[in-house]
């Protein structure tokens, strides 16, 4: 395993997966993704079962037919989905997204309610189930929200990014950066493919799920994970956002 020589070899590393090659790496490129799964280690979480809790959001809701409304009558009435519908689309429906390929049904739920209904990125009004989840077996985390993100286009001239500790720094909150980002609806699905085969090499390096940073709540955290039956649902409820806000500031220009 060859240590990467620059800060920029995450970037390199899109570009590569995304326009020249998704499924044979170059040397160096694979000499990359070894080094991460050599440096991974740092990043890892080990959770025991039922020690952590976990929200999901869906923007569905469901109908309850012939459910008790007192003094002994029922109706039909619309309420939170039920426990079996909060977990991931049958793989026949599963999209791509930023950690799973098409096909894949991975498990996306948020540390917080508050994280879990901002990943929705709802408006005002609308009714949402959140569902809560344990853990009801061991999993194993990689943590890349452990990183300081980084920005898009990381320090090209700067020396420093040749330090080991600091480009190592710099790389791994790089890739923080690239899960917590959502794709635009309307953006190219390419942007994911790195992430996507990133995952799947740790996947395959034995972790049970990826944690990383919310890009639309600060203090948040998500955790994608890959084997889902390792997580339960134990409970659901409505909610509806009553208030949405965006803060701002203005930036520089020459």
């Amino acid at each position: 395993m060859t240590a990467p020589n620059r800060s920029t070899i995450w970037r390199e590393f899109c570009s590569f997966i995304e326009w020249e090659n998704r499924f044979i790496l170059t040397s160096e490129m694979q000499g990359f993704v070894d080094w991460l799964k050599e440096t991974s280690s740092k990043y890892a979480l080990d959770l025991d079962a039922n020690s952590n809790t976990f929200y999901r959001c869906r923007s569905e809701h469901y109908l309850w037919k012939n459910y008790p409304v007192g003094s002994g009558e029922t109706a039909d009435v619309y309420g939170p989905l039920p426990c079996k519908e909060m977990g991931p689309p049958p793989r026949e429906k599963a999209k791509g997204q930023r950690v799973n390929p098409e096909g894949m049904a991975y498990l996306y739920v948020a540390l917080s309610e508050k994280t879990a209904i901002a990943e929705m990125r709802p408006w005002l009004g609308a009714e949402l189930t959140i569902g809560i989840f344990s853990n009801i077996e061991p999993i194993r985390v990689i943590d890349v929200s452990r990183c300081e993100p980084q920005p898009e286009f990381v320090h090209l001239f700067d020396s420093g990014a040749e330090d080991p500790a600091v480009m190592e720094t710099r790389i791994w909150g790089s890739i923080n950066r690239a899960f917590s980002t959502p794709k635009e609806p309307d953006g190219m699905g390419v942007r994911y493919l790195a992430t996507q085969y990133l995952a799947e090499v740790f996947k395959a390096a034995g972790y049970d799920a990826l944690g990383y940073m919310s890009a639309l709540d600060r203090e948040g955290g998500n955790l994608a994970v890959f084997c889902p039956h390792k997580l339960q649902c134990h409970d659901t409820y409505s909610v509806v956002v009553d208030q949405v806000e965006y803060r701002s500031r203005r930036q520089g220009w020459p």
